[in-house]
């Protein structure tokens, strides 16, 4: 199913992006005729316009959709404004005709390469976890033990029965429906690293997963490869998620599983998750990606 906010703001990006750019490359050239009259009323009757679609598409639609239609009113009732004698005369100074259109020139373009950015960019942010995880238990008697012999802990959760709404809540805030597939539901028992470190057995705390990729031998790569990790990190270069890279295409087209949290198992391209844009590809010589799970009573393998 198509997402009908996703479309009204390409089509704003259209409008405002090459319509814009049109009516400033017009508008210039009409303010070189005699007497400017074109220039005049072409910018008065585009600002009316503007003014008229801004306020049918405020109800209900996000800001990125009317501001710019609105701005662009603004902008025309700008240029029309100066071509009377009564408008300031300080201002009409600063703001003549034709450095309005120029400013509109160059601000249509890079508004529409912002905005489709932010179009193609994920919109969520997988925060409220705190609502739905009554608990974080350790798993005693147990450790998860790296290839250098580190010892780490392992959890489990506990969910609140609301967590299966927020998770829809999340996807659905984040305009996601139609850019994930599902391939499993909830499970308390790990979370996106217990998944891959442990085979869904066990939850572990983001802060051990450096440690992992420093005793388990990974390093960065720029070429992923089906199998490999994916390595998510916040504005502070802290780990905040990981995932698996199931299929590549090209550097452009990957197709990564991970768990969201204690909730469901989704594919994905890397962009559209809840976990930001800031990602690396990691690669290690080992077979899988899984730790030994020991016993602290028998010392024994689990």
């Amino acid at each position: 199913m198509p997402d009908p906010v996703g479309g009204s703001i390409l089509l704003t990006v259209w409008c405002v992006g090459v319509g814009g750019s049109v009516l400033a490359l017009s508008c210039l050239f009409l303010e070189r005729s005699p007497g400017r009259r074109y220039g005049r009323i072409m910018a008065a009757a585009t600002a009316i316009i503007s003014f008229v679609g801004a306020c049918a598409c405020a109800g209900g639609n996000p800001p990125q959709i009317w501001v710019p239609i609105a701005s662009l009113g603004v902008v025309c009732l700008l240029a029309w404004a100066t071509h009377f004698p009564s408008f300031f005369r300080f201002t009409r100074r600063l703001a003549k005709p034709r450095a309005i259109w120029l400013l509109l020139l160059i601000a249509s373009p890079l508004y529409a390469v912002y905005c489709t950015y932010g179009l193609n960019g994920p919109d969520a942010d997988l925060t409220g976890l705190d609502d739905v995880i009554l608990a974080r238990n350790e798993v005693a008697n147990v450790r998860l033990r790296t290839d250098r012999g580190r010892e780490l802990k392992a959890y489990r959760f506990v969910l609140s029965q609301v967590a299966e709404q927020a998770e829809q809540r999340w996807i659905a805030d984040g305009n996601l429906e139609c850019r994930i597939i599902r391939t499993a539901e909830l499970d308390p028992a790990c979370n996106c690293h217990g998944w891959i470190f442990t085979g869904g057995r066990y939850a572990l705390r983001s802060v051990d997963v450096e440690l992992i990729l420093t005793d388990c031998d990974y390093h960065v790569v720029t070429d992923p490869k089906d199998g490999d990790l994916i390595v998510y990190h916040d504005k502070d270069g802290a780990i905040v998620h990981t995932g698996l890279v199931r299929h590549v295409v090209n550097k452009d087209l990957v197709l990564i599983e991970s768990k969201w949290g204690p909730l469901g198992r989704f594919l994905h391209p890397p962009i559209y998750q809840p976990y930001g844009s800031q990602f690396s590809y990691y690669r290690s010589k080992r077979a899988g990606h899984q730790l030994a799970v020991v016993s602290l009573a028998s010392g024994t393998a689990l």
